[in-house]
């Protein structure tokens, strides 16, 4: 299956024997690349929209990998277990900023909730404090990378 340099890339970044929650997954391509490759045994492709939830299903289907690809409806949040993580790449501010705010605060407009006693709840726990950009031998080879941003995240 041909996926694309750019998914390609992404897929190349992937730990070997990973389970993989490719979340927004449109088609599920990148999953099934990476099982068809030999990186992964297991993935979980998640929308919140029906439409492309049924188009991962046709390409898992298609690809014979039902039994590997796990296709679940739903927000970034919830197709997660706990202790799964968020990885996400973001290429403008804006995006950025929405992701930052849903892995600290839980809500895209960063409003930190509380409990009675005061304690930040969060659906995450950030597991780089600091944003992860591409490096300038990376930004050379690849100089639209420059603008994007790596946050990794543990759901609680």
């Amino acid at each position: 299956m041909h996926i694309g340099s750019r998914l390609e890339t992404i897929g190349r970044l992937v730990p070997q024997g990973a389970v993989v929650a490719d979340v927004g997954t449109d088609h599920a391509y990148l999953p099934v690349w990476l099982i068809e490759q030999g990186r992964i045994e297991r993935a979980i492709a998640g929308d919140i929209a029906a439409g492309p939830c049924q188009a991962a299903r046709s390409t898992v289907a298609q690809h014979g990998l039902q039994k590997s690809v796990e296709v679940r409806q739903g927000s970034g949040l919830s197709v997660l277990k706990p202790g799964g993580r968020l990885s996400v790449i973001t290429y403008h501010s804006l995006e950025d900023r929405i992701v930052k705010n849903m892995m600290k605060a839980g809500n895209p407009e960063g409003k930190i909730e509380q409990d009675f006693f005061g304690r930040i709840e969060t659906p995450f726990k950030l597991v780089n404090n600091k944003v992860i950009i591409p490096d300038a031998d990376e930004q050379e080879r690849n100089p639209r990378s420059r603008s994007a941003k790596l946050r990794i995240a543990e759901k609680k």
